[in-house]
């Protein structure tokens, strides 16, 4: 219903006024009412031509300029809370209104990890929360979860993916919480991205849900290896570490302070240190290229804590802010101007300066690599003494071993 002046063919609801929508106008003013619509606040009513109040709105207050009231449930009542402001601009004449529910949308409201397994590789157990914003009863809803192992928001063709199909009778504005097991998982931070499938479903935005499961890394697993605290010129510094679990860890997001708290955090994006390999963290990547090109990463991250040459602690911590290795070092236990500061064995105590020493080879370093001085854990030697040491035909020798 529309202004008697209003223009049909070049107005601003030309288009989407077609001609199969029924156009009216009211009175011959050029306004609607008497004198149009005021905007301090009014009543507009829809009467029957018997005199009955068929439906009714009352505003207290305008809305924004260009913006229009519109009902809410077209099936409720006439009650101010059924009504609210446009999104659109210029209104939706002739169309669904822009704030009425569509008639079939189911969304992911939230997430809530419910479980962690003991170990890893292991499955989790999360709440999906689903959330019917459509006018249509829902009966089934098709759920999806996927690990996103290289972080890019889509699950690929390679990577774990659980699908289930649930039957349900869900209604409008009704939650409905669903337990489900995740794939198997890493230690460190998985990115895991939850979706579902409803037929018809008109607004999709709402379909997708990605979200972060941290497994607590086990203490003893990664251990400090190696550092150079006093390059020569032109060297960078570096602190080695080394996984010695059995199982692959994730070091996004991990952090190294020294003495004064001053922090180093690692890129927000997925490090896979696999068992026995060595991850070497620099400020630059001048040692890149020394690297092996087997069992090392190599990492930069986004600030580095200046090691003393005197002596200095270095804290290491997960994601999560787990401390997972702290040492104090000392320039008495080894090491040196472009001489590393190796452990001898990652399996005796740590701040014991005598599991410390310079490296021995030429370089300097053992840059992602078994450390020069370092002491198998298990293994004999086996030595063998004659007497006399070259005994003659026939006759006796001892042999001690």
């Amino acid at each position: 219903i529309l202004d008697p002046d209003y223009d049909t063919d070049n107005g601003i609801y030309s288009e989407q006024l077609s001609n199969s929508i029924p156009v009216f106008t009211s009175g011959t003013d050029g306004s609607l009412g008497s004198g149009g619509f005021t905007n301090s606040g009014e009543s507009a009513f829809l009467i029957s031509p018997a005199g009955d109040t068929v439906s009714q709105f009352t505003w207290l207050s305008s809305p924004p300029n260009g913006y229009s009231f519109e009902k809410i449930l077209m099936t409720a009542s006439d009650e101010p809370s059924n009504w609210a402001v446009t999104t659109v601009e210029n209104g939706t004449p002739g169309a669904v209104n822009a704030v009425s529910p569509p008639l079939v949308n189911c969304g992911l409201d939230s997430i809530h990890i419910f479980s962690l397994p003991a170990n890893a590789n292991g499955s989790a157990l999360v709440h999906i929360y689903l959330h019917n914003g459509g006018l249509q009863n829902i009966d089934s809803i098709g759920v999806s979860l996927g690990l996103d192992e290289n972080q890019d928001g889509e699950i690929q063709i390679n990577e774990p993916l659980l699908q289930t199909i649930l039957a349900t009778d869900l209604a409008w504005n009704d939650t409905l919480s669903v337990l489900i097991e995740t794939p198997p998982l890493q230690l460190g931070i998985n990115q895991l991205i939850g979706e579902i499938i409803v037929p018809e479903d008109t607004i999709l935005a709402d379909n997708t849900i990605v979200f972060e499961v941290v497994l607590p890394i086990p203490a003893g697993t990664i251990k400090l290896n190696e550092l150079l605290y006093q390059p020569a010129a032109g060297g960078t510094e570096f602190i080695e570490l080394i996984n010695t679990g059995p199982d692959t860890l994730n070091l996004q997001r991990w952090r190294i302070q020294d003495a004064t708290n001053s922090t180093a955090i690692f890129p927000d994006v997925p490090i896979k240190l696999a068992p026995q390999e060595f991850a070497v963290v620099a400020p630059n990547s001048t040692i890149e290229p020394m690297l092996p090109s087997a069992h090392s990463i190599f990492i930069v991250p986004t600030a580095w804590p200046s090691l003393n040459n005197s002596s200095d602690s270095i804290r290491i911590s997960d994601s999560e802010g787990q401390r997972l290795e702290t040492a104090w070092y000392s320039s008495n236990w080894g090491g040196g101007t472009g001489v590393s500061l190796e452990r001898r064995a990652t399996w005796l105590a740590l701040e014991n300066p005598q599991n410390w020493g310079s490296c021995i080879l030429p370089d300097g370093n053992s840059v992602g690599a078994v450390n020069s001085i370092v002491v198998p854990q298990f293994g004999a030697a086996l030595r063998i003494l004659m007497s006399p040491e070259h005994p003659r035909r026939l006759e006796d020798f001892n042999i001690s071993v």
